[in-house]
């Protein structure tokens, strides 16, 4: 959650550092390897196994794009986790989404 309030505050920015990263990694052998190493997996592996994104370069980028949306996860987080400082931590999701839950079961 303290990614995405940074990341919601200054957006452009994390963008232009994120850019040549990414550029980076795409180039990289150990990328080109990971590649050629998903497409020759068999289908029939499980799918937590054959995981597309092992260093999160790709969800971070659609973070950056705005085109990815945790606000179910931090939901789902916060139903369970009844630690008030991480629900303090959560408030900026909810309000981003319009959305103002009481979570609190111990108020």
């Amino acid at each position: 959650m303290r990614l995405l309030n940074r990341v919601d505050k200054k957006r452009d920015e994390e963008l232009a550092k994120f850019e040549p990263l990414m550029e980076e990694y795409l180039a990289s052998d150990e990328y080109k390897t990971f590649s050629e190493k998903m497409k020759n997996k068999a289908d029939d592996e499980d799918e937590y196994k054959a995981d597309h994104d092992p260093k999160g370069y790709f969800a971070f980028q659609k973070l950056l794009k705005n085109e990815l949306d945790i606000f179910d996860f931090v939901a789902k987080v916060c139903s369970v986790n009844h630690d008030p400082v991480l629900h303090a931590k959560a408030i900026p999701a909810f309000l981003k989404r319009g959305k103002f839950l009481i979570l609190f079961p111990f108020l």
